[in-house]
């Protein structure tokens, strides 16, 4: 038997189980008890009983078995060893009616997912039904449910493996994601269970979570209409257009005007709408007053709606049966300019690129204007002109392109769309005669070489002119060359590819090796641009660099005579010896004596 009153058939741990051990005479305490593997005590009993309880208390780590019989050892008084039978009529079965305990350590677990009646299952609001889908993997007691503080109703009653919980939404629950419920049960023998989100199967639905809204949509709107004359005031073949923004997203509303319906399609995602309807005759005529009907994407009703001046000048229009509407289109021209004062038909990153756009009647602020793929933004300027200038900053990622064309999108205070031409006689070429705009963004690249007018064109002396010459892969500004420290007179005029740069070298110049220069210039657009010596070509000459020698070389000299009686005599026949040494490699220098012309030969280097 067991000490489980809830069900005493089964025993988790803690619980205990009893053997009562009933003998046919006197015995001593049964020396051994064991029940499934389990070993019982027997304690504080004596010898020479008829009757004897074995005890143990279920831990985790016992088997999971049912008990049905045990192996008893004892002896009668005499010392005889006797047998135990098992008998479920015994007193056990006076007590639990038990014929057999089943030893259960293992908790439950269950899997679960969340729905809602809802069209959208995902999506719930007051008066729809949530429901949690609950199946274990054993029988289990009725579970109790909470998700996110609200509490669910559960069918059924123990020992099933399946329940549903349910709760209705009212207005006072949380405005929640609920995608997490706390879920407590036991199986039949007492252990708790635990419970996981079902992502997979996802009640057949594939909903994980239920979001809970419980709040109504508000909207808000105004009406105007295309009349030019005055848009409070539409008259026949005018289009009255009502303005919707609502304070969440909400599925299109309905909306009624004096009675009419008006055609309404969305125009900035679920929040902005626009509803519409050409005046005819046969209206009523009086002011508009509307009834606007809406629903969020959960399906709450719509509490309030309430006119607003959303757009300048849209508030209220009145119908009146006299007049005409405006038919006629919108047209525009337009021209480019850039604020380069250098060149304004080449902008490079920084310049600012404007668009003057001048419409033949007042029109709405343009929508968009795009020239050559950049955009280009019309700020702080309102609806209602005939000029508006748009403009564009110009970065090194634009395209490089010559921009002759824009595409601009506007309508007129009627709503009519327009059309916009190019036309360079336009407001643009009184301040730059700028027929179109090339966008460079790309920096120009030039090589260069140094030579020398000396007779070896790699050295230079004072009073020799060096030459810089400079090839650009595009046109460019003059450029300012500096080498070494000194500058170079540059020739020609801006817009060339080829210039060549001079400097004669004087006393004062530094005795260095040339063989790099700073070259600075840009293109035209305002690129700066960089140089690289030309090593290939070294201006046809075979000459990278040029060396600047200005100090003149010293010399030294001493005469001998091959006269071995005295070498300061000579006399006809000697061989008279000038040596000469150089403080400097020297070119074979020319000796005269007493007006006599030396033969000179090298005789160790220059």
């Amino acid at each position: 038997m067991s000490d489980n009153s809830a069900n005493p058939s089964l025993v988790n741990p803690g619980d205990v189980i009893s053997v009562i051990i009933t003998a046919s005479e006197s015995i001593a305490v049964p020396t051994s008890v064991t029940c499934g593997g389990m070993m019982f005590s027997v304690n504080g009993q004596s010898s020479g009983s008829t009757s004897y309880t074995a005890t143990h208390t279920v831990v985790a780590s016992d088997p999971n078995v049912k008990l049905t019989s045990c192996a008893i050892s004892f002896t009668d008084l005499s010392g005889l060893s006797g047998t135990a039978t098992f008998s479920p009529s015994n007193v056990c079965n006076n007590i639990n009616n038990v014929t057999g305990i089943t030893v259960d350590t293992i908790s439950p677990s269950a899997t679960y997912c969340i729905m809602s009646d809802n069209s959208n299952p995902s999506l719930a609001k007051p008066g729809d039904v949530l429901s949690i889908t609950i199946r274990a993997n054993e029988s289990i007691t009725v579970p109790t449910v909470t998700c996110s503080g609200m509490s669910f109703t559960v069918s059924g009653s123990s020992g099933s493996t399946s329940y549903v919980a349910t709760h209705t939404v009212v207005a006072g629950d949380p405005n929640v994601m609920v995608n997490g419920c706390v879920i407590s049960y036991t199986d039949l023998a007492g252990n708790s269970g635990s419970a996981s989100l079902n992502v997979s199967s996802a009640c057949n639905n594939n909903t994980n979570n239920v979001t809970i809204d419980t709040i109504s949509p508000n909207v808000t709107y105004c009406v105007m209409s295309n009349n030019t004359s005055n848009n409070h005031i539409a008259v026949s073949g005018n289009l009255v257009t009502v303005i919707v923004r609502a304070s969440e997203p909400i599925q299109t509303p309905q909306v009624f005007c004096n009675g009419m319906a008006f055609m309404v399609q969305a125009t900035g995602g679920s929040v902005n709408f626009t509803a519409t309807h050409v005046v005819t005759q046969n209206d009523a005529t009086g002011l508009l007053t509307c009834v606007i009907t809406s629903r969020d994407t959960t399906g709450n009703l719509g509490s309030q709606y309430y006119k607003e001046e959303i757009l300048p000048g849209c508030s209220n229009v009145t119908l009146q049966t006299t007049g005409t509407a405006d038919t006629t289109p919108p047209t525009a021209t337009y021209c480019i300019m850039s604020d380069n004062s250098a060149n304004p038909s080449l902008v490079n990153p920084g310049d600012v690129i404007s668009v003057i756009i001048t419409a033949s009647e007042s029109i709405a602020v343009p929508t968009s204007v795009t020239c050559g793929g950049m955009m280009f933004s019309v700020n702080g300027q309102s609806s209602g002109s005939t000029s508006y200038t748009a403009t564009h900053t110009v970065v090194a990622s634009d395209p490089n392109v010559k921009l002759t064309s824009c595409a601009i999108s506007f309508t007129d205070l009627s709503g009519l769309s327009g059309t916009a031409t190019f036309s360079p006689s336009n407001v643009c070429n009184n301040i730059n005669n700028v027929t179109g705009i090339t966008v460079d963004t790309i920096s120009p690249s030039a090589t260069y070489c140094i030579m020398s007018d000396n007779s070896n064109p790699s050295l230079a002396k004072p009073g020799d002119v060096l030459s810089i010459t400079i090839r650009a892969n595009e046109s460019i500004t003059v450029p300012t060359v500096t080498c070494s420290g000194m500058s170079f007179t540059v020739s020609g005029s801006s817009g060339s590819t080829s210039y060549v740069a001079t400097h004669t070298v004087v006393a004062g110049d530094p005795n260095v090796m040339v063989n790099g220069c700073v070259i600075s210039y840009t293109d035209l657009a305002g690129n700066s641009g960089s140089a690289s010596l030309n090593v290939s070509s070294a201006c046809n000459n075979n000459t990278n660099n040029v060396t600047i020698d200005t100090i003149s070389p010293n010399v030294t000299y001493c005469v001998m005579s091959n006269n071995t009686s005295n070498n300061h005599i000579a006399v006809s026949g000697n061989l008279v010896t000038v040596i000469v040494r150089a403080s400097e490699p020297i070119q074979t220098p020319q000796v005269f004596c007493n007006g006599m012309a030396f033969m000179v030969q090298a005789t160790g280097g220059s």
